[in-house]
């Protein structure tokens, strides 16, 4: 059986929403909803990742202005 994993975009959604309504940069949002999707990709089924395991994330991703 092959384990399923949903919902990756919704967090990414829902990593810019929660940046918005926090007032953050633009960068910051990027980087929040990265780590979001990111740390949902590494759950089973619908789960939304911990705080702490987005908070891992979030050390590693970084913005760079292109």
């Amino acid at each position: 059986m092959v384990e399923e994993n949903y919902g990756c975009g919704d967090a990414l959604l829902a990593g810019i929403i929660a940046g918005f309504v926090k007032k953050m940069s633009f960068s910051e949002i990027a980087r929040l909803s990265l780590a979001v999707a990111n740390a949902k990709a590494m759950q089973k089924g619908t789960i939304f990742p911990p705080a702490k395991l987005v908070d891992e994330f979030l050390e590693f991703i970084q913005v760079k202005p292109v």
